[in-house]
């Protein structure tokens, strides 16, 4: 199947090929001629089915075949009808099998006819080398604290550097977590396969990307604000440590200057 490409962001976001939709077979998806680099790859499928449990089955075992997992199925079989209905699958595969797995989907007579693809890719090399540097230089940070708490003895300044190992602690976490999240989808490409049976419509693209940008961004959240209330959690005793040192540093004063008076 020709792919024509359809958007190029320089500044790293998704670069979107739009499969003509003509039916034909699948392109080459990965280009091993470019430099090594390291690419998010995701694609939606549209596969018209006049089978869907057979469908699916094919697909669970080319998935298996490829290397792959699949990470999310959902599927839904007419009563009156089981081989018609509807389906959704999620399936991770390498890079360096995907070729090989989208061969296999393009079988009319197992999987069903092929009615559109799309493919956007995204190139992190960049933003994984920045968090290479990053996350060394907060190993170095955290390192160093450790150091001067070992070393501290007034009570004031142990709590002072507990907070700050804790709050640098908590940040080297986030950016480990951002760059596992990065590095996972660059070792395992995303194709979210759409089945539905002759008569019903796919669907569209632009929903699809709605979706899964939507998704993507959920997940992002919830890891930042897991992340964030690790750090309140922890950070909490030692904040309410500094407030009563304070307050009795200030009653001090206060009674030496009263007495002094």
């Amino acid at each position: 199947m020709a792919y024509e490409e359809a958007a190029a962001d320089s500044a790293g976001g998704f670069d979107t090929y739009q499969s003509s939709g003509d039916g034909d077979s699948f392109e080459s998806v990965v280009d091993t001629s470019v430099e090594k680099r390291d690419l998010i790859i995701e694609m939606g499928i549209s596969i018209e089915s006049e089978d869907i449990s057979a469908s699916v089955g094919a697909i669970r075992s080319f998935a298996t075949a490829a290397g792959g997992v699949i990470t999310s199925s959902n599927i839904g079989l007419r009563t009156e009808d089981q081989h018609n209905g509807w389906a959704t699958i999620v399936v991770r595969v390498p890079p360096d099998r995907l070729d090989s797995f989208l061969i296999n989907l393009d079988d009319p007579e197992r999987v069903g006819t092929l009615t559109s693809s799309n493919t956007w890719t995204q190139d992190v090399t960049e933003q994984l080398v920045e968090l290479d540097v990053r996350i060394e230089n907060q190993r170095e940070s955290v390192a160093r604290i450790r150091q001067l708490l070992a070393e501290a003895k007034d009570l004031s300044d142990v709590v002072t550097l507990e907070y700050e190992l804790n709050r640098r602690q908590t940040d080297l976490e986030v950016q480990l977590a951002r760059q596992a999240s990065l590095e996972g989808r660059v070792s395992l490409s995303t194709v979210t396969i759409d089945l539905y049976s002759p008569g019903d419509a796919p669907i569209p693209d632009s929903e699809r990307t709605i979706i899964s940008g939507f998704t993507d961004g959920w997940s992002s959240f919830i890891g930042t604000a897991s992340s964030l209330g690790w750090f309140v959690a922890a950070a909490s005793p030692y904040v309410g440590a500094v407030i009563i040192i304070a307050l009795a540093v200030g009653l001090l004063r206060r009674s030496r200057r009263t007495a002094s008076e």
